[in-house]
């Protein structure tokens, strides 16, 4: 059963980050390599700003309907697409408790 709530808030966070992608900067993260994935969207490949980081982090909040812990951003889970995928499954998580 716990595989199953995994596998699925995987595929909501997955989800929802593609939309917001989609929507605020016309990125189809589905058209991307997976190891694309991996890359620190504020290097040179993804070419995002802070500003950029700031606009990801509100729309997360609201798309999701969540409040990003201040520790994940400390701990760096704020870095990557698959970071930030991550990050919204233990909050998901978190939530289930």
């Amino acid at each position: 059963m716990k595989m199953d709530r995994i596998s699925s808030n995987y595929d909501k966070a997955y989800e929802k980050v593609n939309r917001i992608f989609l929507n605020r900067f016309h990125i189809n993260i589905d058209q991307k390599d997976a190891t694309f994935l991996d890359i620190q969207l504020l290097g040179y490949d993804w070419g995002f700003n802070a500003r950029d980081l700031l606009y990801l982090y509100f729309d997360l909040e609201k798309e999701c309907n969540i409040k990003i812990p201040q520790e994940f951003i400390i701990q760096g889970k704020f870095k990557t697409i698959n970071n930030i995928i991550e990050l919204l499954c233990e909050v998901y998580e978190r939530e289930a408790v």
